[in-house]
């Protein structure tokens, strides 16, 4: 990324230099693209799918299925594994015997602790690394940093809702100047309307096969769950990049301000 120290901003114009960020953000996002799509075409989302299949299988077998499923449940949200695909194996095994409701509360009381237990490793092992080798570094992420700090809930709330693995959430959210309240609040939120879903359709499953294929059925029809599911991580993307261009004028305007009463007072 360009640094672009404060006179440097004032000098280009608020337009240009918002306009600078919007394109070190695109950047950053086609690279996070260009990684997951690396990650897949190199044999390692199989590979992971494997191990989430070997691991469901034995749950599957175990006397004590569901406590060793939420324990698993929150080392994968830990170890950066999806968690689509067990919320769909845990719908399927366990809402016969559960039920709906049941799974769903279990499976988000495991997610919460493991949400927690993320965010508190990213605040107290990987926050001071992150910051001293990439905030310090931009002028971009310490202005989303001092945005984050004014507005927790929103950031929170947006980033929770938007399009990215829930690990990645975590640990986002945990390097940032936010509070546990806010993180978790919207944690509560989001965690089960998007859970309720992947566990629904795996009880619909009718095998651990169906469960892990790779496509669904073009059968059935679509309906407005599955279409608002597709639609909202989009939409809360677009608010994200809004709040962003938002945050981005205030904090330039904020130093604008500042430097100018610096100058006053001399």
């Amino acid at each position: 990324m360009v640094n672009a120290s404060p006179r440097d901003s004032s000098s280009r114009g608020p337009t240009r230099v918002i306009l600078s960020y919007l394109l070190q953000l695109i950047i950053l996002g086609l690279a996070v693209v260009g990684f997951y799509r690396a990650y897949n075409f190199s044999g390692l989302g199989n590979q992971l799918k494997d191990v989430v299949k070997s691991a469901i299988q034995y749950i599957e077998a175990s006397e004590y299925a569901m406590s060793v499923y939420m324990v698993f449940t929150v080392f994968g949200v830990i170890a950066l594994v999806p968690t689509t695909a067990m919320e769909f194996s845990g719908g399927f095994l366990f809402v016969p015997a559960y039920g709906l409701l049941g799974t769903l509360l279990l499976t988000c009381a495991a997610k919460f602790v493991a949400n927690v237990i993320a965010v508190t490793l990213a605040k107290y092992v990987m926050r001071d690394w992150v910051r001293r080798n990439f905030v310090d570094r931009s002028e971009l992420l310490q202005m989303v940093s001092e945005a984050a700090k004014d507005e927790p809930f929103k950031m929170a709330f947006l980033v929770r809702g938007s399009y990215a693995p829930l690990s990645v959430k975590n640990y986002g959210l945990g390097v940032l100047d936010i509070g546990y309240l806010p993180i978790m609040v919207t944690s509560c939120i989001f965690s089960p309307f998007y859970a309720i879903q992947n566990i629904y359709m795996g009880s619909a499953c009718k095998s651990l096969q169906e469960v892990f294929a790779p496509t669904q059925s073009t059968d059935t029809a679509p309906t407005w769950t599955g279409a608002l599911k597709g639609a909202l991580p989009v939409i809360f993307n677009l608010f994200l990049v809004l709040f962003m261009v938002r945050a981005l004028k205030a904090q330039l305007k904020k130093s604008r301000n500042a430097m100018e009463a610096k100058l006053k007072s001399k």
